[in-house]
């Protein structure tokens, strides 16, 4: 965010929103569901009880979604947001003001990196890895329908392993600047 506050010198600084935008999102629908079971408690019947016991995980999935996409949209509305991850690209599809980019590089890579930044084995840094990939896939799949791997949805795709953290939002400025130019940038 720094490159971007930097080279346009904004009116509002760039923000990041990654996982404590979930993290938040599921705190408040937690706290809205303790309320409303803390005031239903006394009317609820045998059949509520059951039908909960059944749908309940898939509802609270739904709800928190749903809460995800409305926050990740108003971030993005609002602008000068950088969202990371949770289907970012794909609730912000249709949003005209927008650039979406995906980091990618090899399994090897990856794992090698996470080892040697968080002082893992090579192992359990595979692990983490290969969890995180399953937990993405399923969420785009669950939530989207999509198949995560299609190229489709990006306007940009770097191969991280290729380019330093510098190249990267070097080549993400210049997409930013070629689509939306200097002045909208600074705004």
């Amino acid at each position: 965010m720094e490159t971007l506050d930097e080279r346009w010198h904004p009116v509002l600084p760039w923000v990041v929103y990654d996982r404590e935008v979930l993290d938040q999102v599921a705190r408040e629908l937690h706290l809205q569901r303790e309320i409303v079971e803390f005031m239903d408690e006394t009317r609820r019947g045998e059949m509520a009880e059951l039908f909960d016991a059944i749908l309940n995980h898939k509802v609270e999935e739904t709800l928190l979604f749903r809460k995800l996409a409305e926050v990740v949209r108003s971030l993005a509305a609002h602008g000068h947001s950088v969202i990371v991850g949770r289907g970012g690209y794909l609730i912000t599809h249709d949003m005209a003001a927008g650039v979406h980019v995906r980091l990618v590089a090899p399994l090897e890579w990856r794992v090698h990196k996470l080892a040697t930044a968080r002082n893992l084995t090579i192992r359990e840094a595979g692990k983490i890895v290969a969890e995180g990939e399953r937990r993405r896939n399923h969420f785009l799949r669950t939530f989207f329908l999509q198949d995560p791997m299609r190229p489709f949805h990006y306007d940009l795709i770097i191969d991280n392993s290729r380019s330093d953290l510098a190249q990267v939002s070097e080549t993400i400025c210049a997409t930013l600047t070629a689509r939306f130019g200097e002045k909208l940038l600074a705004a």
